[in-house]
């Protein structure tokens, strides 16, 4: 059985990245660790790791796109996301995934964040098998919008194509701002023990 570390970047407060074992089923090996991944013991590292990244320092889209070839969607990408993004497409690191055919789930975050990301890793003696955003670890559950509540930050899944990362803002206004064609029937909302009294806003 593969073990892997899950290693969840903080970079505003380094000393409150978190980190996990757990097995290929996905099963928790140990309790969560937190502070500073310089005290990422040894053996952690020698894992397959998984780096998740803030979801805010990251832009997610699905787009329509119907083109076959991946040399062509490679180059057609910066183009199709230009609009969004408030960086220029030659200071933008793009990463993609094929739902369907022409679906196209894309990552997009800013080349000099990447590399400070990276150089952390490296100063570390960290070397990542696969990075990810921790917007993207919200489960997708069909017309359901899933919450992810971490102290000040919302992370959302709408259950259908889209997620989210907010920054401190109302839950209700999250849930209203995703859900504002009203196609939602129910939500779900994972939240951390010190930040259960938000809950008592849905009373």
């Amino acid at each position: 059985m593969k073990t892997y570390t899950l290693i969840r970047l903080d970079i505003q407060s380094p000393n409150n990245s978190q980190w996990v074992s757990i097995n290929d089923s996905g099963e928790f090996l140990d309790s969560v660790s937190k502070g500073n991944i310089s005290e990422i013991d040894i053996g952690n590292k020698q894992n397959s790791v998984i780096v998740i990244l803030p979801g805010e320092e990251i832009h997610h889209a699905v787009l329509t796109l119907p083109i076959k070839s991946e040399k062509k969607l490679i180059k057609a990408i910066p183009y199709a996301m230009e609009d969004r993004l408030a960086d220029e497409i030659d200071k933008t690191h793009f990463v993609h995934k094929r739902l369907s055919n022409d679906l196209i789930q894309i990552c997009a975050i800013n080349k000099s964040k990447l590399k400070a990301f990276l150089k952390t890793l490296k100063s570390n003696n960290i070397h990542a098998s696969a990075i990810t955003s921790d917007t993207l670890c919200v489960p997708k559950i069909e017309k359901t919008i899933t919450l992810l509540i971490d102290s000040s930050r919302i992370h959302i899944n709408n259950g259908f194509d889209k997620v989210f990362t907010f920054e401190s803002i109302d839950i209700i206004d999250a849930v209203n701002i995703v859900n504002k064609d009203n196609n939602i029937r129910d939500i779900q909302i994972f939240i951390n023990k010190e930040d259960e009294n938000l809950l008592y806003k849905f009373d």
